[in-house]
């Protein structure tokens, strides 16, 4: 890297990748809304993906073979004010927001109206007169006269601008399986930088993996999460965080240390992390979360 790698602004970081000055980019960088540009421009250059890791294990469900699409909201708590809202305008309230973690409703956010595309599952296309919507569905190319976010859509990154339901439904959560993104088939000019290397391990693990909506809880699920929650903050905040400084020190001993020591300078950090009163709080954070997610595995809907 060039000096001016570490000073410069977003805006010259971007040009240069745009321009083909950088080689190797993270892939949320802006290069799928740029390929038209490129190509129009005559350049012969392009990207090509490389995951270097796998998706993470969701430890929500502890299977490789299940996916879940949370149709319930988690970044945001809900209040109704008293001053605008009267006693008999709650229910109405409360059915819109129960609505809204339907299925229904995450398609919608998902595709928009029926009247704007054709078939289902992994056979939906938008029709011709939406190709806008399209492009901003698969490579987030933007166009006020009628792109996803001119339909108050859900976007190619899971963030939307809707006013009807913007606060309820944000990033990476009320999602719809069989999004645009995923039933696409990939072409050199359709796809999205940002989702396309889990959209592609969807696609070729889909026959295989078993779908499951998540669906808002019960009560006694809930008491159980924030136990769960409770137990893993005091194991992390209480028993392990007084460590860090101790920790971090002697990690880099280990690794900076001579060769023939690592072994005795890393049971000296093991040794931290293996005392009792650590290994007591690891024990009740593992039956805390047994306990949340047996209960928690009522609650997934499984899709077709």
């Amino acid at each position: 890297f060039g000096q001016e790698f570490y000073i410069q602004k977003k805006e010259q970081r971007d040009a240069k990748i745009i321009n083909g000055e950088y080689a190797v980019v993270n892939m949320w960088h802006p290069v799928a809304a740029n390929l038209e540009k490129i190509h129009k421009e005559g350049k012969t250059y392009d990207w090509r993906f490389y995951p270097i890791f796998v998706n993470e294990l969701d430890p929500s469900v502890q299977s490789e073979t299940i996916q879940s699409f949370p149709l319930t909201t988690k970044w945001n708590s809900k209040a109704i004010n008293p001053k605008k809202v009267s006693e008999d305008m709650i229910p109405q309230i409360l059915h819109w927001m129960d609505w809204n973690y339907s299925l229904e409703a995450a398609s919608l956010r998902a595709w928009g109206t029926p009247d704007m595309y054709t078939g289902e599952g992994m056979e939906r296309r938008y029709k011709p007169e939406y190709s806008k919507v399209e492009q901003y569905m698969l490579v987030g190319k933007q166009d006020e006269t009628g792109d996803g976010w001119y339909y108050g859509l859900q976007g190619p990154d899971n963030t939307m601008k809707n006013p009807e339901v913007y606060g309820l439904a944000m990033a990476d959560e009320m999602g719809y399986v069989y999004a645009p993104s995923v039933v696409y088939p990939f072409s050199e000019s359709n796809y999205n930088q940002e989702n396309l290397v889990n959209t592609a391990w969807q696609q070729h693990n889909l026959k295989t993996m078993s779908l499951y909506a998540e669906l808002p809880v019960d009560d006694e699920t809930l008491k159980a999460k924030a136990e769960f929650e409770t137990v893993a903050t005091d194991l992390n905040n209480n028993l392990i965080s007084p460590h860090n400084d101790e920790l971090d020190n002697l990690i880099v001993r280990a690794i900076t240390g001579p060769v023939d020591k690592f072994d005795s300078n890393f049971k000296d950090y093991t040794d931290v992390l293996s005392s009792p009163d650590i290994a007591d709080g690891i024990i009740k954070e593992k039956e805390a979360w047994m306990k949340y997610y047996k209960l928690r595995a009522n609650f997934f809907k499984e899709l077709d």
